[in-house]
């Protein structure tokens, strides 16, 4: 009798526990079609024309690369956001400039 509840304790760990993962990657990608739903009402920097829809099937995201870690753990919470993990390169489709924006859709300008 003890087996059986540690059992089923494992399985409802377990279940959500996935339960857990399937959540997040489903907010990660409304969130992403949110960001490029948002995108596509920005203007181009370099013509000032709007992007518009057609930038859905061109948009890319990577992540980029850093040099190093911060010296000191106490510049972080300046920093924080000055390096972001994900940045959408996006191409207007008028004059073919890539811009890239950062996750919240403010632009990024690497250093």
């Amino acid at each position: 009798m003890h087996m059986e509840f540690k059992t089923l304790g494992i399985l409802f760990f377990l279940s959500t526990l996935v339960l857990a993962v399937v959540l997040v990657v489903l907010i990660t990608i409304v969130l992403e079609k949110l960001l490029i739903r948002t995108l596509t009402e920005e203007y181009c920097p370099s013509c000032r024309g709007i992007f518009g829809d057609s930038i859905r099937a061109t948009t890319t995201k990577r992540t980029p690369k850093w040099n190093g870690p911060v010296e000191s753990p106490n510049v972080y919470p300046m920093t924080r956001n000055l390096f972001p993990w994900k940045v959408w390169t996006v191409t207007c489709p008028h004059c073919s400039h890539k811009t890239e924006f950062r996750n919240n859709g403010d632009y990024y300008i690497p250093s």
